[in-house]
């Protein structure tokens, strides 16, 4: 079978291992957000598989761990999706979440208007926009994806004023730093847009647009603020200016040494940058050069797969005849078997023409002779002699089945005592079976059983129901493989 299954190019059965892999690698990508519910079901396979494998449940675990392996698919493509039906959605998230992390904590007089109690909100109509989706609910989705665009654009109007509070702050900071001597350019830039910013909250003049990355503003001030420091710093320092340069020669010759070039040589920016793009060049090539290799390791590998499944495709040809002709065998012989159970069935049948008797096939194999006419009298265990040919005619069914054992099965109705009706069925069980015994059949192959009134076939609430549940039932076992 293995040697079937390199022929037929048979994919190897994946791992509960794998499968976690996937399931993570997935979480981290950062799309299990965009399908919850379908990622929750690849999971919940994933355990079954886990338990299946506790059980040594070969067949449950593959099923499951590909089940998985499915939905795992099903929630990437879902997800993806999502990312690209609602692109604008997400980026004005990501928007909004990058203001509010420069934001302070906030105490303002009612909480239900301060920006994070309204991302709260934008980010639950956000999941509901989620689920909608995943469900393919389109139309509902794209309706829902609105309500959320409003609502992350509350958020973020509702920012703007405390975002320009933020940024006013930290120029005032580099302003006092010295910013706009020792940093003028980031210092310049960072004012420009608080001053955008300033006219859009204000309309002066009407129509002033919103500057396009408003947190790049507070950036800019924070960097103002860090350069002012250190420069100021610096010169408090008389040595500085002198450990700058040595600490950027420094610099440059650790690169050269990375770069394998003389260390003792002071290189220019020029130089290093060119040295840098030639280094790049050569690795470029030598990429290539192993792509190239792969490829040729990959075509030889083929070649050598190609040529051994071509000597084996005779082997596995002898291998499916040989195969073929043990299924021919064995149908042959199941055959064989079920005509000889046929034949047997007919003449067990031929003993019993009376309609008081009722034969039935088992799904087990086992057969059910009802012998509805034989009667007790009234609380009697003794066989009525006008029963003894019925007997007879079933030691010859047991003669027939002479490789089967059998269970007689005493009945009752359900008047009188539990416990007695059970002694009474099991009393008249063994009557049959000592009769049997008798006429020659083998005592090892019978056993007496006394059900008392448990396994009635028909009402015990009319006389003709209470009789037919007063009954011996014998069963021919199926035959042990």
């Amino acid at each position: 079978m293995l040697l079937l299954g390199l022929f037929t190019g048979q994919a190897e059965a994946v791992t509960i291992e794998q499968v976690r892999q996937d399931i993570d690698h997935f979480k981290q990508q950062g799309l299990a957000e965009y399908a919850p519910m379908t990622l929750a079901r690849a999971e919940a396979y994933l355990g079954a598989g886990m338990l299946a494998n506790d059980s040594h449940d070969k067949d449950t675990l593959g099923q499951a761990l590909q089940r998985s392996e499915a939905t795992l698919d099903e929630a990437k493509a879902s997800a993806t999706r999502f990312q690209q039906q609602f692109t604008n959605l997400l980026a004005q998230r990501k928007k909004v979440a990058k203001i509010l992390a420069v934001l302070p904590e906030l105490s303002t007089e009612d909480q239900k208007t301060s920006p994070r109690f309204l991302m709260d909100e934008a980010k639950f109509r956000l999941k509901k926009v989620i689920k909608a989706s995943e469900l393919g609910q389109i139309n509902k989705s794209q309706n829902l994806s609105l309500d959320a665009m409003k609502s992350f654009q509350a958020v973020e109007t509702s920012a703007l004023p405390y975002l320009e509070d933020v940024i006013q702050r930290m120029l005032s900071k580099a302003a006092m730093k010295g910013a706009k001597r020792y940093a003028p350019l980031t210092y310049t830039k960072a004012k420009t847009g608080l001053a955008a910013l300033k006219a859009y909250l204000n309309q002066k003049p009407v129509g002033a647009s919103k500057p396009k990355d408003l947190v790049q503003i507070y950036v800019w001030g924070k960097q103002a603020f860090s350069i002012a420091s250190r420069v100021k710093a610096w010169r408090k320092d008389r040595g500085s200016y002198e450990m700058l340069v040595l600490q950027n020669k420094h610099s440059r010759q650790r690169l050269a040494e990375a770069l394998q070039l003389n260390p003792d040589v002071d290189y220019s920016t020029q130089a290093l940058v060119k040295a840098v793009h030639q280094l790049q060049t050569k690795l470029q090539q030598q990429s290539i050069d192993a792509k190239h290799r792969l490829l040729s390791s990959k075509q030889a590998c083929k070649d050598e797969k190609e040529h051994a499944l071509a000597q084996l495709q005779s082997t596995l040809i002898l291998e499916k005849n040989s195969q073929l002709s043990d299924m021919k065998d064995a149908f042959r012989a199941k055959l064989e078997r079920e005509t000889f159970e046929i034949k047997r069935q007919k003449r067990l049948r031929a003993l019993f023409p009376e309609k008081g008797v009722q034969i039935i096939v088992n799904l087990d194999g086992s057969l059910l002779v009802r012998l509805g006419m034989l009667n007790f009298g009234s609380g009697e265990t003794k066989l009525n002699a006008r029963y003894f040919d019925l007997l007879g005619r079933l030691k010859e069914a047991m003669d027939i089945y002479g490789d089967r054992t059998f269970r007689i099965e005493g009945h009752t109705d359900s008047l009188g005592d539990v416990k007695e009706n059970q002694q009474l069925s099991l009393r008249r069980a063994e009557s049959v079976r000592d009769f049997l015994i008798a006429a020659g059949v083998d005592a090892a192959s019978l056993k007496a059983l006394g059900y008392g009134e448990i396994h009635p076939i028909a009402t015990n609430e009319y006389a003709k129901g209470r009789e037919m549940n007063r009954r011996i039932d014998v069963v021919i076992e199926a035959r042990g493989e």
